[in-house]
């Protein structure tokens, strides 16, 4: 039986499209830029969804690339949740809506 090690086989956080560390950080760049022009929930998950995909075992090269990963995951998670409450605060759940 041949061992096959998670960086061969690839991880759930990896994207095929976006191959090593720096090209997620170019899409993140992208969608930061974006952001700061026209700020929305959209691409406040699209930013999260890239910045979790940096903390693939595949990006782990160095400890720079994982705490900056940590870092900006945490800081769009933030972004997210603060949109989640607001959508929650003007659109509150209603029993016949569910």
């Amino acid at each position: 039986m041949q061992v096959v090690s998670i960086k061969e086989m690839g991880s759930a956080l990896l994207d095929p499209e976006l191959p090593t560390a720096n090209d997620v950080f170019v899409a993140i760049s992208a969608v930061a830029t974006q952001y700061a022009l026209n700020p929305s929930h959209e691409l406040a998950e699209i930013a999260l969804d890239l910045a979790s995909n940096l903390n693939a075992p595949e990006y782990a090269g160095t400890s720079a690339v994982a705490e900056v990963a940590r870092k900006l995951k945490l800081q769009w998670s933030q972004v997210v949740e603060e949109y989640q409450l607001i959508e929650a605060s003007i659109m509150p759940q209603h029993e016949l809506l569910q």
